[in-house]
């Protein structure tokens, strides 16, 4: 393989499976081979020492700009099926007490809830 390669889905150790540079769009170059070993700048920007054995696939990994989409709004997040984590001020989850707020709005008494956790 020559000196400058991309490669991804890197073995740290021989048959272990690929460890190294697998999230999407994520390269490393190969910089160096010395006798058993070969040298690697990882995404990261780490330089790092493998063993030539290790097996690795050619190419970037795909999906690049899947950090570049603008989601808009939270709501956008939730159709995406990732629900989001809100807390207030008191430091417990909101969807955690949304039953009990309801049933307690009936009696006006919701700031007593905050006593309670």
């Amino acid at each position: 393989m020559p000196l400058g390669t991309a490669i991804h889905n890197i073995e740290i150790t021989l048959g272990k499976g690929g460890q190294l540079a697998r999230a999407a769009g994520a390269v490393a170059k190969l910089i160096a081979k010395e006798g058993k070993s070969a040298t690697l700048r990882l995404p990261s920007g780490e330089v790092r020492l493998i063993s030539k054995n290790c097996l690795a696939t050619v190419g970037q990994v795909g999906n690049v700009g899947v950090n570049q989409k603008s989601l808009g709004r939270a709501g956008s997040k939730c159709w995406l099926g990732k629900r989001l984590r809100i807390s207030n001020r008191h430091g417990y989850n909101i969807y955690r007490i949304t039953s009990i707020v309801r049933v307690f709005c009936k009696f006006k008494t919701i700031s007593a809830i905050s006593l309670y956790f």
